[in-house]
């Protein structure tokens, strides 16, 4: 039996990269856990998944590898052209298999401004053959969903569906 969610983050592409800011404080966990009723965020049975940005993935998969009790990440819905943006996927509760690890994959669509898909993306690894995160710990994905756009592209607002599943659960 599988079971899927769908998260969806809109980004917001800009001109120039002195208009993009980081998002300010991000207040989106409640006692460790990923606070309900956001669109980029989805939960049911002990499984829960968030789909967050940031337009510095090293940064954020450096500080989250450093042994500390919290993060401070600096995440965004906004970038401008030629900046990369990156899209990943915290989640608590994946089922194990019979050998103890988690099979959890997402498919990610993106739409541009008009609607149109920009791009789709199936099966990258949120976490694949890896043991569950302890407890109601939240583990950030194995792989994240990256964008950088070009002169060509649209100004203005991309969706970024993701479809996550758990392929135990």
């Amino acid at each position: 039996m599988r079971a899927a969610w769908t998260t969806i983050l809109t980004m917001l592409v800009l001109a120039s990269a002195a208009a993009a800011q980081p998002a300010s404080e991000n207040t989106w966990l409640r006692d460790g856990l990923p606070m309900k009723g956001q669109p980029n965020v989805a939960s049911a049975n002990g499984f829960g998944v968030m789909q967050i940005a940031t337009t510095d993935a090293d940064r954020l998969m450096d500080d989250w590898n450093k042994p500390s009790a919290a993060i401070q990440a600096i995440l965004t819905t906004e970038t401008a052209r030629h900046r990369p943006i990156v899209t990943f996927i915290l989640f608590t509760g994946c089922r194990a298999d019979a050998s103890g690890n988690c099979n959890v994959t997402a498919d990610y669509e993106m739409t541009d401004p008009a609607g149109k898909r920009y791009d789709l993306t199936p099966a990258s690894k949120v976490w694949v053959g890896l043991p569950p995160p302890p407890g109601r710990s939240l583990q950030l994905s194995a792989d994240g969903y990256g964008n950088m756009f070009e002169d060509k592209d649209a100004l203005g607002r991309y969706r970024v569906q993701a479809t996550i599943t758990d392929h135990i659960a």
